[in-house]
């Protein structure tokens, strides 16, 4: 639990952040991040605190309520800080925990029978834009593709060139791909009326 880490006595070491102290176990957090093992046990293993200058109180929090049973859920409300505290301290369990987060949200759109709304998919492609999460950025870009090139113009606005440039090779693959479409039927079609107009004579 890390509800109330200043009155947890089992926990011997000690961060401090923004002049507050955590109370937190060591060899548990060390198990999940190289830095923290790193930090923890080697450079600070004669140590009973460690400060951490660079960081808020409040994400620090959430990143440790995250970790300590009983695992506090990703939301909405956390998700941004959450990963991004699990990227500066390589926490590759609760990356994994955003991104599966990251992946429901965006099925949930997919499969909604609506086809997914226009913010909430532009919400989804930014986090993952943000979080480098190219194969998320892929399948938006697929959902993107096929919309307006006002809603596709606006998400690129929104992204990283690399991933612009995924949703503007997207979109024009499906607009080329309508355009051969589109010329197949008027060649059909001509066809028909070729065929109907030597019918006709006879």
């Amino acid at each position: 639990m890390f509800d109330k880490p200043e009155e947890d006595k089992t926990a011997k070491f000690i961060l401090e952040v923004e002049g507050k102290k955590l109370r937190v176990h060591r060899e548990y957090l060390a198990q999940f991040s190289p830095i923290w093992k790193s930090l923890f046990l080697i450079e600070h293993k004669d140590d009973s605190k460690v400060a951490l200058p660079d960081q808020k109180l409040e994400h620090i929090r959430e990143l440790l309520q995250c970790i300590y049973p009983p695992f506090k859920p990703i939301d909405d409300s956390n998700v941004d800080v959450v990963m991004m505290c699990a990227m500066e301290f390589e926490v590759d369990m609760l990356k994994q925990r955003v991104r599966q987060f990251i992946e429901i949200k965006l099925d949930e759109q997919l499969n909604s029978r609506m086809g997914g709304a226009t913010n909430h998919m532009i919400a989804i492609l930014e986090r993952a834009d943000k979080f480098e999460m190219t194969d998320i950025v892929e399948r938006c870009s697929q959902w993107f593709s096929k919309q307006s090139s006002s809603k596709v113009n606006d998400a690129i606005r929104r992204v990283s060139p690399e991933s612009g440039l995924i949703l503007a090779t997207d979109r024009m693959a499906f607009v080329d791909k309508k355009l051969r479409e589109a010329e197949k039927k008027n060649r059909d079609l001509e066809t028909k009326l070729q065929v109907y107009s030597l019918t006709a004579d006879k």
